[in-house]
Formats: structure tokens, C-alpha cells, sequence
């Protein structure tokens, strides 16, 4: 039974830190790193829900489903960590898609010759 409250408390802080950082990548203007981070995090939260996915299929349970209260709470947890993981890949994933589409559709030029020739 610890071993459940371990793994759900593991879970609420892992999903609680990218919920975070995803939030203030969001919110960055213009930042180069945003695409890179949102990348991976996007990356990392299809991993952790694919992991949940086969935990939830495997076999192998942390709480015994025998125990109604906490068997079905194990259920719970896992199916809400694949939805809420699922989300932020997916909404990661499309924001970085937008920042690099942004960041190269502007038609500004990579070298301004006008800037250059006034400077000479």
C-alpha cells in the first residue's frame, strides 16, 4: 500500500512540474529556447502517458483491485495521468509547431543590407 502512495505521490509532482513549466514556456515572448522546451516536454509527456498505458494493461498492479477503495483508486489515478499527459504533449507539441512557424514566416530578411549600408 505504501508503494501506491509512493507512485501516486511521484505522479501529482511530476505532473504538477510540467504543468508549471509548460505555463511559463507559454508565456515567454519570442524566446528561442520556447520551441525546444516545449519539444520536450511534449516528448515527455507522450512517454509518460504511454508508460501509464502499458502499466494500466499490464498485469502487474500497485494496489491490488481485490481492495475496493484502493484498486479502483489505482484505476483512477493512472486513467486521469494519461488524459492529463496526453493533453499537455499534445497542446506542447502543437505550441511548438506554432513558434517555429511563426518565428520563420515573418518577412523580415536574416541580414538587413539596409542597416549595413547606412552603417558604412
Amino acid at each position: 500500500m505504501a508503494e501506491f502512495w509512493g507512485f501516486l505521490k511521484v505522479l501529482v509532482i511530476a505532473n504538477t512540474a510540467l504543468i508549471a513549466l509548460f505555463i511559463i514556456l507559454i508565456s515567454l515572448p519570442k524566446s528561442r529556447l520556447k520551441k525546444i522546451f516545449l519539444k520536450v516536454i511534449g516528448i515527455i509527456s507522450y512517454s509518460v502517458a504511454g508508460i501509464l498505458i502499458l502499466y494500466m494493461v499490464s498485469p502487474i498492479d500497485l494496489a491490488i483491485d481485490a481492495i475496493p477503495v484502493l484498486g479502483q483508486a489505482n484505476e483512477a489515478t493512472g486513467i486521469a495521468g494519461i488524459m492529463i499527459d496526453g493533453v499537455i504533449g499534445y497542446l506542447a507539441l502543437k505550441k511548438s509547431r506554432e513558434a517555429t512557424s511563426k518565428r520563420f514566416n515573418e518577412k523580415q530578411p536574416i541580414i538587413n543590407l539596409e542597416k549595413i549600408k547606412k552603417k558604412c
